[in-house]
């Protein structure tokens, strides 16, 4: 099973504080919370309260948006030509220094699943 994200979804940068907020498309939804597609994510600013890092440049910076999303991409699922991202293969970076591990997700809900681009 790779269940499908939404905005229901916990995301995190990998330096661990709050979950990042975020926004799914209104066009398909699971219990009501909006699916995720690279659009949803990439580009768009992560609060100061969802990230454990302290400003301190050059050494550190906290993550304030999210640069890029790879994988996840689902093979058939799309809204509007777009890819809905599921939680298999799914990887991310934010802009934050150190670099974080990366974008976690935990897709919260257990309806809907779909088959990832190999």
């Amino acid at each position: 099973m790779n269940p499908v994200l939404t905005a229901a979804s916990t995301l995190s940068c990998g330096h661990l504080l709050a979950p990042i907020p975020v926004v799914g498309s209104l066009r398909l939804t699971v219990l009501g919370a909006g699916v995720l597609i690279l659009d949803s994510l990439v580009g768009k600013t992560i609060p100061p309260t969802s990230c454990l890092t302290v400003d301190n440049p050059p050494s550190t910076k906290k993550c304030t948006r999210i640069v890029t999303v790879a994988g996840g991409l689902a093979a058939r699922l799309t809204v509007e030509g777009k890819p809905v991202l599921a939680l298999q293969g799914f990887a991310g970076t934010t802009d934050g220094v150190p670099p974080a591990p990366g974008l976690a997700a935990v897709p919260n809900q257990a309806f809907l699943s779909a088959g990832v681009v190999a």
